[in-house]
């Protein structure tokens, strides 16, 4: 779906404006479209709960000025961004006014559209039901009065006798537009708006084995529609920001069916039985960048995958809050939470890092033992990393730094490894009951500043 068509609804508004007035006589005829025959849309995620719908559906129109109708339409929609596209049709349609028609059929709502007539009230008396005649109003706050021959009822036990409505209730949210069409026969269009009350939010969960060597991973979203618009095999896309800018689409993997007040879970990616093996990592720039401040954490034990089909994804994902299930054998449950963490969006071939917990008796430490300016524009930085074994076996902890914009890393006592733009790693082996250091620097270049224009 083009996203750009919620800049133009209000064209249409426009158009109904400066269209010629219609001259006065009988109303024109009403057609009324069929279901839709292609419904796709657009949704924001939690936050925003709004979506872009198009309702494309082919109409038979006679020739000259008609009312047409697509009932069955979002209760939630903005009236304003409403948009009728003309896709394909004999000849040339002119739209001249739009409308939005709902009659809920309330007792306050229905007596609303009786206010000035005459009504009957019955109401039961010791000799029988006797039915009084009155002109039907209300007041400022809202009580029912019915002024009859004999006085004014204030608030009227009884129930009212109304006359037929000159035409039906409509009894779904429909939007009728005034059209003229110059040939008859069948025209395509689609109704794009706006509307409240879809949303969708997303979330993932992985299992691994007491050994931490088999995963079972899922990323699935929820669907809720609470717009008054039954989504009938729809082609639905979801936006990780708003309409006016949408960001990334996540389609769904096929079309959905949803009732209104209904919600859906979706499953966008799975794999099960993933074969895996833990690195144990410190990365401290995860959550704080500051080279001159001193940080000590836990080693954790991290699942460093790849969205990829090798691991059984490899599709565009959103961001979401993982939560990581594990055995444990001796507690009553069985079952433990290692870890809960929010996922980053991820596309193909991106990683995809999961964190299964602290590892027990490994700690880390990351801290600034020297700092000098080597130029107005160059900076040096000396750091050290300390892993503290308190384990009986000796393990090999990788530690992760990311790199600023123009920094390099021009000294280390371990061979540093680039994994990707801006991410280097090391290899520190800590011994059982012992510790390991790391050192190396950090050279970090300014960008030099552009002379003044002249």
């Amino acid at each position: 779906m083009n996203i750009r068509l919620v800049r133009p609804f209000l064209s249409l508004f426009c158009l109904a404006a400066s269209a010629p007035a219609i001259s006065q006589g009988a109303p024109p005829p009403v057609v009324a479209s069929p279901m839709q025959a292609q419904l796709r849309l657009a949704v924001e995620p939690a936050d925003g709960n709004r979506a872009l719908v198009g309702d494309r559906r082919t109409v038979s129109l006679p020739a000259g000025r008609s009312r047409l109708r697509f009932a069955a339409v979002a209760s939630r929609l903005d009236v304003q961004t409403v948009q009728l596209a003309v896709l394909s049709g004999p000849g040339a349609l002119t739209i001249r006014q739009v409308r939005y028609l709902h009659d809920q059929a309330s007792k306050d709502q229905l007596l609303q559209r009786y206010i000035g007539q005459k009504v009957g009230l019955q109401r039961l008396t010791p000799t029988g039901v006797q039915t009084v005649e009155g002109i039907l109003d209300r007041t400022a706050d809202g009580i029912w009065i019915l002024e009859t021959e004999g006085g004014i009822l204030v608030d009227p036990a009884g129930a009212f006798v109304l006359p037929k409505l000159p035409a039906p209730l409509v009894r779904s949210a429909t939007l009728e537009w005034e059209v003229e069409a110059a040939a008859a026969g069948d025209y395509t269009l689609e109704a794009r708006y706006v509307t409240t009350g879809i949303r969708w939010t997303s979330r993932y969960e992985a299992a691994v084995d007491a050994n931490l060597t088999s995963l079972a991973f899922r990323c699935h979203v929820e669907l809720r529609n609470d717009s008054g618009l039954a989504l009938r095999q729809a082609q639905v896309k979801l936006l990780s920001g708003s309409l006016e800018t949408p960001g990334r689409f996540y389609p769904l993997p096929g079309p959905v069916t949803l009732a209104s007040g209904a919600r859906r879970e979706i499953t966008l990616a799975a794999t099960q039985n993933l074969s895996v093996k833990p690195d144990l990592v410190f990365y401290p720039a995860a959550t704080q960048f500051d080279l001159e401040a001193t940080h000590v954490d836990a080693v954790e034990r991290v699942l460093r995958l790849r969205n990829d089909k090798e691991h059984g994804l490899g599709k565009v994902l959103p961001a979401g809050r993982l939560l990581v299930f594990g055995e444990a054998p001796g507690s009553q449950l069985g079952l433990t939470v290692l870890s809960s963490e929010n996922l980053p969006a991820s596309k193909p071939g991106e990683r995809l890092w999961i964190s299964l917990g602290d590892a027990n008796g490994l700690t880390a430490s990351r801290s600034q033992t020297r700092k000098r300016q080597l130029n107005p524009l160059t900076a040096e930085h000396t750091l050290q990393v300390q892993v503290t074994n308190q384990g009986s076996q000796e393990v090999e902890v990788t530690f992760i730094e990311r790199l600023p914009i123009n920094a390099r890393i021009t000294e280390s006592s371990a061979p540093a490894q680039m994994i990707e733009p801006g991410l280097v790693q090391f290899k520190i082996r800590a011994p059982a009951k012992g510790e390991a250091k790391l050192t190396y620097v950090i050279e970090i270049k300014k960008p030099a500043a552009k002379p003044a224009s002249k």
